[in-house]
């Protein structure tokens, strides 16, 4: 058995309208991930157009997602 987190979020302006634009969002999330070195499927596409998802990849438990997810922000912001 594996375990993961994913984490749906909205994408809004700078009003704080939630805005359909993962056509334009994603390529740019998945370019500052190869930077990153980060796996590009960690992010996709929601059903709507106004949410983009990041997930962890499979681990076999709680201890190895707390330990994906602490790298994760331990890593430089853009």
């Amino acid at each position: 058995m594996t375990f993961g987190i994913e984490r749906e979020r909205f994408i809004s302006n700078k009003r704080g309208s939630i805005v359909p634009k993962i056509k334009e969002l994603l390529p740019i999330v998945h370019s500052i991930a190869n930077e990153k070195e980060l796996p590009k499927d960690l992010f996709s596409f929601e059903l709507f157009a106004g949410q983009i998802e990041d997930r962890t990849p499979p681990c076999n438990d709680l201890r190895e997602i707390k330990e994906m997810i602490i790298s994760y922000l331990k890593r430089p912001s853009c």
